[in-house]
């Protein structure tokens, strides 16, 4: 498999889309669509910035949906009302 295909391999298999990547490097989807066919050269370098960025972008990814699932579980737990029993002299 060729540079090309390994971005399109790695970026898919970690869920990236690639407007996500595009965006790392200032450009549109479009560019990233166009390295990934071989009509934009890579060299080592920018092959290793793209890996690279992928694998950043995927960490992100990763903790928002952690973050996003402690805070669904602590909301509700935050805002519950107590209970106070009927004979509490309240």
């Amino acid at each position: 498999m060729n540079k090309h295909g390994k971005i399109r391999a790695l970026r898919r298999r970690k869920g990236i889309n690639q407007t996500e990547l595009a965006l790392e490097f200032g450009k549109t989807q479009t560019w990233c669509a166009r390295v990934e066919k071989g009509a934009v050269s890579v060299d080592d370098a920018m092959f290793a910035r793209l890996l690279s960025a992928i694998d950043r972008i995927a960490e992100c990814k990763d903790a928002i949906a952690k973050a996003q699932i402690e805070v669904a579980e602590r909301v509700p737990r935050d805002f519950e009302i107590p209970k106070i029993p009927a004979d509490a002299g309240l």
